[in-house]
């Protein structure tokens, strides 16, 4: 079949800046990605959120470069517990009108690249995803995660044992950041709920979500910064 593929998601790295990086800092937006023949099926599929894992070719590297990876899943799963914590902290408080009313007007291109930001967080969480390994850019190995957790897999010929498990761990990788991502938007909207419910708000949660949506990246963002980096 023809998978149809959306904005990739690639893995990050030192080089990535905020601006590129998801909201967890595991991966960055990449260019879109082209089509891809999977030739397990001759069904067609809806777009779908591309995972793009590029790794370098001495399979140690690659290896180190996987473990960061799982190393900063595991930093924004932690991250993500304090920003809950602390939005459970703030609606509990008596002034929770004043500090989520006090938030600022998002003019024009901010507000632009607010939704933007939401609304790759959401894609990621699609019921399907395509997971592709490259090495020094080129494709070797491609996963298609379906609903139900069931996984179609195509490798080239002659990678490996060793290259074969490097794909298995980037499959892990990319299973457990659409786990966190389904947590941040389970936060968010349950926040936006409460936020609407203790300022009565007309439009109810539709219009507390992006206050919620923001609060939740301020939290990530400042505890990220006070958190010590391992050296």
């Amino acid at each position: 079949m023809e998978i149809a593929a959306e904005t990739a998601f690639e893995l990050s790295d030192e080089s990535s800046t905020a601006a590129d990086a998801d909201v967890l800092g595991v991966w960055r937006v990449g260019p879109p990605a082209p089509s891809v023949a999977f030739t397990a099926s001759r069904s067609t599929t809806p777009e779908l959120p591309v995972w793009r894992i590029d790794l370098p070719a001495d399979p140690g590297r690659a290896a180190g470069r996987l473990e960061a990876g799982h190393a900063r899943l595991r930093a924004a799963s932690d991250r993500l517990a304090d920003a809950a914590t602390q939005l459970d902290a703030v609606l509990d408080r008596a002034d929770a009108g004043v500090a989520f009313t006090a938030e600022p007007p998002i003019p024009g291109t901010a507000a632009d690249a607010e939704l933007a930001g939401w609304q790759r967080l959401t894609r990621g969480c699609r019921p399907s995803a395509w997971v592709e390994t490259r090495i020094q850019g080129e494709p070797v190995a491609g996963s298609l995660l379906g609903l139900g957790g069931n996984v179609r897999t195509v490798c080239r010929p002659g990678l490996g044992p060793r290259g074969v498990g490097l794909h298995r761990d980037g499959v892990r990788l990319v299973v457990g950041s659409r786990a966190a991502f389904l947590r941040v938007v389970a936060c968010v909207t349950r926040g936006a709920v409460a936020i609407s419910v203790r300022l009565a708000l007309p439009g109810g949660p539709v219009l507390a979500l992006p206050v919620a949506w923001r609060f939740v990246q301020r939290v990530l963002a400042e505890v990220d910064r006070g958190r010590p980096r391992s050296r």
